[in-house]
């Protein structure tokens, strides 16, 4: 004999009471307590109402007016009824009460549905958007709260700092941002701008450079980042949810909190081919207004290349800023159409303290 509880409602008042229902025979049999005495009810199988099933909520009512009902949450209740009552006249479920459990999945579904594609096709454009257009003086607070977070994990490399700040500051790099060269400690062979005019070289890659003008390509390209708000963008796509919260409040504090929280993220951003091909672009004018030699970037992008397979710390920059045939293809042919060029002797000088600073233990 089957049992379940159930709360059970007279018809007389409208408190419930806890009770039992027994699957008999012939009948439902519902035990409770009133005053301390144990109350048994009889429904007979043929006077109870068609069930009413929500969830794992099963109605039964019985009777005429006022009906007793019985409500049970177990969601075994109506499999011991119809194993109990093969066929039985209230066990039949109708149409309109099927119709109204789809419509209830569906509608979860949707809801589902919605909020995912809210989430992760709406959020992500919606953030880059707003993130594009937030006043340059808060970007600059924001990358300066980035870059402390960030560099708290790493050794400054002081001499060689300087010296690439120096060698940066005779470029014109034609940008209203603050531009700041920081050059880390790590045999990574990487670099990345920040928002608002940071960038970070790892010393790994320094050592690589040749010469002067691949260097100035390489600033020239994260720069390119920087004056199209790439990383800011980037961030934003990634983090959706929480920026798009704190640029709607205006909240200045949440944001850089939720920035500096994910300050270890930046030197896995990785960009697009077309916001690669956008800094590219970037860099061929710097490099062209400068007077230096374009060839420059395609030497950059021939040491990544031909180092890659070689060795694995050039599989970080390659990971972060992805070099496509396309990418070598217009800087050759952005060099080949370069008009005059000269050296820089200023330049030239400082890249060459850069590189024995750089390769001195």
């Amino acid at each position: 004999m089957d049992r379940f509880n159930v709360l059970y409602f007279d018809g007389q008042t409208s408190l419930p009471k806890e009770a039992v229902v027994s699957l008999e025979l012939r009948h439902l049999t519902i035990v409770y307590l009133q005053d301390d005495e144990e109350k048994r009810v009889v429904w007979e199988l043929d006077q109870i109402q068609p069930i009413e099933i929500s969830g794992n909520l099963h109605i039964l009512r019985y009777g005429d007016f006022p009906l007793q009902q019985i409500d049970c949450k177990d969601h075994h209740f109506y499999k011991a009824l119809a194993d109990r009552y093969p066929g039985a006249a209230f066990l039949k479920i109708s149409f309109a009460d099927r119709v109204k459990g789809w419509n209830v999945v569906a509608i979860t579904l949707g809801f589902i549905a919605i909020m995912a594609s809210v989430y992760f096709l709406v959020l992500p454009p919606v953030a880059e958007l707003l993130a594009g257009q937030i006043p340059q003086t808060m970007e600059v607070q924001l990358g300066n709260s980035l870059y402390e977070g960030f560099v708290s994990e790493y050794e400054k490399n002081e001499k060689l700092t300087k010296l690439t700040n120096s060698f940066s500051r005779e470029i014109d790099f034609n940008t209203s941002y603050p531009i700041d060269v920081t050059v880390v400690k790590s045999p990574q062979v990487n670099a990345f701008a920040l928002p608002g005019g940071k960038v970070v070289i790892y010393d790994g890659l320094l050592k690589k450079m040749r010469s002067a003008e691949e260097l100035a390509a390489l600033l020239s390209h994260e720069v390119g980042h920087i004056e199209h708000r790439h990383s800011l963008k980037s961030i934003s796509r990634s983090l959706s949810g929480y920026i798009f919260v704190s640029l709607i409040l205006n909240d200045i504090n949440g944001l850089s909190a939720v920035l500096v929280d994910n300050a270890n993220t930046l030197n896995n951003l990785s960009y697009s081919r077309s916001l690669e091909a956008d800094a590219d672009a970037r860099a061929v004018e710097t490099l062209d207004r400068n007077n230096l030699d374009q060839k420059g970037l395609v030497g950059l992008f021939e040491i990544l290349n031909k180092e890659a397979g070689e060795d694995t710390d050039y599989l970080k920059f390659l990971s972060t800023h992805p070099l496509t045939k396309e990418r070598m293809q217009k800087a050759r042919e952005a060099a080949a159409k370069q008009g005059p060029f000269k050296k820089n002797p200023r330049m030239e000088e400082l890249f060459r303290e850069i590189s024995e600073n750089g390769k001195a233990k």
